[in-house]
């Protein structure tokens, strides 16, 4: 009984660092980001993919990574993109229309509280 047990605690351990090492962090929860005015805003990333904001009305879109960047797209055409920045995280913001491959429309620092 011990060793099942104890195949199973390690069968999901194992199973749980596979899912969390196909991120390069975990996306999941509450970010705290600025507008390129200064205003806060927070974005909950949900487990599956959707997203939500505090901007404006609020918005909602998506997230995915892409390389080590965590990507939100947003309803209104707005994509924000949260990444490792030494001992912490930054963002970027490209307006709609704006070529992802360009300069971003603004740069912040992002948190995550939550």
């Amino acid at each position: 009984m011990k060793r099942i047990l104890l195949t199973m605690t390690l069968l999901l351990l194992s199973l749980t660092a596979t899912a969390e090492g196909d991120y390069p962090f975990d996306p999941v929860g509450v970010w705290r980001i600025a507008h390129g005015d200064g205003t806060p805003i927070l974005i909950t990333a949900r487990a599956d993919g959707r997203a939500t904001s505090d901007w404006d009305q609020g918005e909602e879109g998506t997230w995915t990574f892409e390389g080590e960047r965590l990507h939100f797209a947003w309803s209104d055409g707005w994509h924000d993109f949260i990444y490792r920045e030494g001992e912490g995280f930054a963002k970027v913001a490209y307006g709609p229309g704006a070529p992802l491959s360009g300069p971003p429309t603004n740069r912040t620092t992002a948190e995550k509280v939550k």
